[in-house]
């Protein structure tokens, strides 16, 4: 059999996002704080790094009217603005650690505060998105408290998408950390692999950081090159998915690999296999990540292009 290309991204059109961010506002502390009282807004309660799902079928994320919040707002540590949703003001805000889950009024019957990773199984992505948007803003926030200039506190600016040193007025920005997910195709095989802290007979894609002075695309290349020792060609970029766990922007590509014979840097894999798509539409001792994860989304794109 020759040696096929890697499966084409799809060109198709994208879903709209869920909420406008409405940056305009962001400089506008006082329309955020009229807009912070107004009955029609929502927030997006988060409790630990957990997010509030309500027991809906299929579940959904949870928004509470800010009327019914009051001291649930007063005592947050964080109130961020996420942007409109629907027309509607809606902001993430973080519920007081200290506080028991669910204790207050406003928290108790609307759901259970459940990470994202185990949420996002059952939500629609734009859903998880917005989840995601609001679990990383408010991790931020929890880790810079402090300048790493001078050392002195940090208060909350532009609705909550910067930090201001109090002291040498050194500004701070949430980040991003890039990261490349790689799906390895081989004739009609691709290559999948298991991290040492993955779960018991889990199988995803390569995966990697990108590092200082680097492109994505030789990320890439690195990356499969240190892993399993394989010289990659026809990189074709698929998507990307935020992943908040906590500050991660994954970017995936499908590419092909002239040889099947991979060498496994034991350091940073237990193992390494060439799946058929015959094998991964009846899996047999093994499993794949999750529909909501871009790893399975890469491996379902190459099960869909053989047909």
């Amino acid at each position: 059999m020759s040696d096929s290309p890697p499966p084409a991204a799809p060109q198709t059109a994208t879903e709209p996002p869920l909420i406008d961010r409405a940056a305009h506002l962001r400089d506008e502390p006082d329309e955020l704080a009229a807009l912070l009282a107004h009955p029609d807004s929502v927030v997006v309660p988060h409790w630990r790094n957990r997010c509030l799902i309500a027991r809906t079928d299929p579940p959904s994320p949870a928004l509470l009217e800010v009327e019914v919040c009051g001291d649930l707002i007063e005592g947050a540590p964080e109130v961020i603005f996420l942007g409109l949703l629907e027309g509607r003001a809606c902001f993430a805000l973080a519920v007081d650690p200290d506080q028991a889950s669910l204790e207050h009024p406003a928290l108790a019957g609307q759901g259970d505060f459940t990470d994202l990773r185990l949420a996002g199984v059952t939500l629609p992505r734009r859903q998880a998105e917005l989840l995601a948007y609001a679990r990383g803003l408010l991790y931020w926030h929890k880790h810079h408290r402090f300048c790493p200039e001078c050392g002195g506190a940090t208060e909350v600016t532009q609705g909550g998408h910067q930090r201001q040193c109090t002291a040498c007025d050194k500004p701070q920005f949430p980040r991003n950390d890039p990261a490349i997910m790689a799906l390895v195709v081989h004739r009609d095989r691709c290559l999948l692999a298991r991290q040492p802290g993955f779960p018991k007979a889990m199988f995803s894609v390569l995966a990697g950081f990108v590092e200082h002075g680097e492109s994505i695309e030789d990320a890439v290349r690195r990356e499969v090159l240190e892993e399993v020792g394989l010289a990659v060609t026809d990189l074709r970029y698929l998507r990307s998915q935020p992943w908040p766990f906590p500050s991660s922007l994954m970017i995936g590509f499908v590419m092909r690999s002239h040889s099947p014979d991979f060498r496994l840097d034991e350091q940073e894999l237990e193992e390494a296999r060439w799946f058929s798509r015959a094998e991964l539409q009846e899996p047999e001792g093994f499993y794949v990540p999750p529909p909501y994860s871009l790893a399975r989304q890469l491996i379902d794109h190459f099960m869909a292009a053989a047909n």
